[in-house]
């Protein structure tokens, strides 16, 4: 990918695998909840196990020909995610592994969270939270948070802001050497907004909630690289059909 070649560091932020609320949503099913952060979420089998080992291919492959350096291996706290890097690295073992954190946890839905979605975003107020940064979803909950997007994204920004001063996170200065890359799994809405914060700073006007620009599907990656100083993204790990073949020999054997 030419794109990386003057890049002077790399994360891949990776979705989780699909899991059953994800796929009832996916397949307009009466059971589609709300997802939200829901942490103990699992993801679906074998799809989403497929998936995951299909991306660890890709990734692998994605690594030699960039000539990239995994320096950590990040993920939130939420069993989604963590299902998702353990059976993604297996295709690529003995990296650094940080424990896990709730701030790459996905927006907080608050009493919203495990409710069927059509009672809870009838079509005006989806309207509003497709649109609106402000807009706050559900209200809080013992155990929950109801996040706006902004909030959101302000939460994964402070995670990426800490995480680029990690002494084995620093830019290379010489473009032949290996590219200092976080791989990074998470969840979709989360990192999307706090994409959008990052490369959008100091603009009076966001894009609205559902531009899909920095969203991705489930177990794939998207590419946010340093050149100059500035962070943008110039593209995605996809796996191939011959990725998704290979996974599911190796699950089914």
């Amino acid at each position: 990918m030419g794109e990386l070649s003057e890049a002077t560091r790399l994360a891949v932020l990776v979705r989780h695998a699909i899991t059953p609320v994800n796929k009832a949503r996916y397949e307009g099913r009466p059971d589609n909840l709300v997802q939200g952060l829901s942490p103990d979420m699992p993801i679906d089998a074998p799809e989403g196990v497929i998936q995951s080992h299909a991306f660890g291919i890709a990734f692998g492959r994605f690594a030699v020909r960039n000539n990239i350096q995994v320096v950590s291996v990040h993920a939130a706290d939420t069993r989604r995610a963590k299902t998702t890097r353990d059976l993604a690295l297996t295709h690529t073992p003995n990296l650094t592994i940080v424990p896990p954190t709730l701030q790459l946890g996905e927006l907080q839905k608050g009493s919203f969270e495990g409710r069927r979605r059509n009672e809870v975003y009838p079509e005006a107020v989806k309207q509003q939270a497709d649109d609106d940064w402000d807009f706050r979803h559900g209200e809080e909950t013992p155990t929950r948070k109801a996040q706006t997007p902004r909030e959101a994204g302000e939460q994964w920004l402070r995670w990426f802001q800490e995480t680029k001063e990690r002494p084995d996170f620093q830019p290379r200065t010489d473009p032949t050497q290996p590219l200092p890359t976080i791989l990074v799994f998470g969840h979709n809405l989360i990192t999307a907004c706090g994409i959008t914060l990052l490369t959008h700073k100091g603009e009076a006007e966001l894009p609205p909630v559902s531009d899909r620009t920095y969203k991705v599907n489930n177990a794939t990656g998207l590419l946010l690289a340093e050149h100059a100083n500035l962070w943008s993204v110039p593209g995605r790990i996809v796996p191939t059909a011959a990725d998704f073949e290979q996974a599911r020999a190796i699950v089914t054997r």
